[in-house]
Order: C-alpha cells, then structure tokens, then sequence
C-alpha cells in the first residue's frame, strides 16, 4: 500500500492498495488498482509516499523522489542505481528482527540460529544491476491462479 499527500486537499491523504485488500474494508481516499502511473505522484524532487507490506511485520519504507532523469534509448526500464544493504531476509520479523539479524551477523552470533537460518545472505551485498523487478500483471495472474 501506498500513502501519499492528496494535493486537492490538503493535509488529507490517498492511500493506494492492491485490488485484493479485504473487500469489507473501505476508507474515503481509498484507491483499490495495481495501476497508478507514479508520475501522478512523483512529480517534483522531494516529493513523497510511505510504502507499507507485509502488514503482519509492519513494514514501512519512505520512498523520495530525489530527481529525474532523462530517459536513456534502449534502457530497459524500470531500472535500480543504486542502493545500499540487500533487503532484508523473508519472514525475519519486521524491523526489529532485521536488527537482531545485522547484529548476528556484526557479532558472528549463532546462539540463537540466526546465523544458521540466514545461510548466505548478508546485508553489505547489494548489487543495483542484480534487482530484478517483476510484472503486477504477471503475478496477479499468479496470484489468481490463471
């Protein structure tokens, strides 16, 4: 779900959520699409949306349009440039479990088989080129089992 500022009225705000939110929930400011064109949100540096997932972990991320830049031919698109720190592990308990990871791994801790489930990840592997991205559409279908 995306939260952003609704520019037609002000201090009030949108919330963009997927079209397989709970059916009975309903809220003024509420778009229901897995299509929003972010231009219609992102237009000028500094502008912003607090990005929520995996609500039973509560997840939320700010996302800032830092600037833009002109479309390069034959880029494909969307693309990431940079980073830093690989996401954060499945299922590794929110914001709170993300830290007892990164201090696991900091202190080579295994007390507790963080370090056993975690396997290979580590958080200062991050490459920009390795981010894939994938198509809502696709995994809709995924998701409805067509």
């Amino acid at each position: 779900m995306f939260e952003v500022e609704d520019k037609e009225a002000k201090g009030a705000h949108l919330r963009i959520e997927s079209p397989f939110t709970d059916p009975d929930f309903e809220e003024e400011g509420l778009i229901l699409t897995t299509e929003v064109p972010i231009k219609a949100f992102f237009k000028k540096p500094k502008d912003k949306a607090l990005y929520s997932y995996d609500y039973g972990d509560g997840w939320q991320l700010d996302v800032i349009l830092e600037r833009v830049l002109p479309k390069e031919p034959d880029k494909k698109y969307p693309a990431c440039l940079a980073g830093e720190l690989a996401g954060p592990p499945e299922d590794c308990g929110g914001i709170y479990g993300y830290y007892q990871c990164l201090k696991a791994i900091k202190k080579k801790d295994n007390s507790e088989g963080i370090l056993t489930w975690l396997g290979k990840w580590r958080p200062d592997r991050f490459d920009p080129h390795g981010v894939k991205f994938e198509n809502p559409r696709i995994q809709i279908k995924i998701g409805l089992g067509e």
